[in-house]
């Protein structure tokens, strides 16, 4: 089963299609972008450890540019100023 984008006509069906995807494939939403969020925080953790030296401010602005704008303005709303309390928020 393929996963569908819409086209923009009949939401129901493709509503009805991509449940049936998730389902079929015994996936949520949520699943998946916890999954996509572990899978961002263990890349940024590798990418800091090669980096020696790098400026936890460089890191912070690379880790938040990385999200989505959704995820972003609900971090910036928290107001963590460490790297590891961003992190944590997502």
């Amino acid at each position: 089963m393929e996963f569908c984008v819409f086209s923009g006509m009949e939401p129901e069906g493709w509503i009805f299609r991509l449940e049936l995807y998730f389902s079929t494939y015994q996936l949520t939403m949520l699943e998946k972008l916890a999954e996509a969020l572990e899978e961002y925080h263990e890349q940024l953790e590798f990418l800091s450890g090669v980096i020696r030296n790098i400026l936890e401010v460089i890191l912070k602005g690379t880790f938040l540019k990385g999200l989505r704008r959704n995820i972003q303005a609900e971090v910036y709303m928290l107001n963590p100023h460490k790297l590891e309390a961003i992190m944590q928020t997502t």
